[in-house]
């Protein structure tokens, strides 16, 4: 059985509104409210719940070169991840 999940998502936020706050939604800073708001975004919003999964990953990885602890796989695996994420150049028409 498939669950409408539409009265769940929260309309007033916007997909840019949740960028500006996924470090301090990340970070567990938000006020109750924002933070509920920001939840339910997610529900909602593929986009955006595999955004801030990417930002999760990237700050796991960087936690640890700054300790210098990072594997060479994982250096890897962070520059494969940033290369991915390349958006190709449109030539002007």
């Amino acid at each position: 059985m498939a669950y409408d999940l539409s009265a769940l998502t929260a309309p007033d936020m916007t997909c840019r509104e949740l960028v500006a706050h996924t470090s301090a939604y990340l970070d567990k800073q938000l006020d109750d409210a924002l933070t509920r708001r920001t939840t339910l975004h997610l529900t909602g919003c593929v986009g955006c719940e595999t955004y801030l999964n990417q930002i999760n990953a990237i700050r796991n990885v960087l936690k640890h070169l700054v300790r210098g602890n990072a594997e060479p796989a994982q250096c890897d695996h962070l520059r494969e991840a940033f290369s991915a994420r390349q958006t190709p150049k449109v030539s002007p028409a």
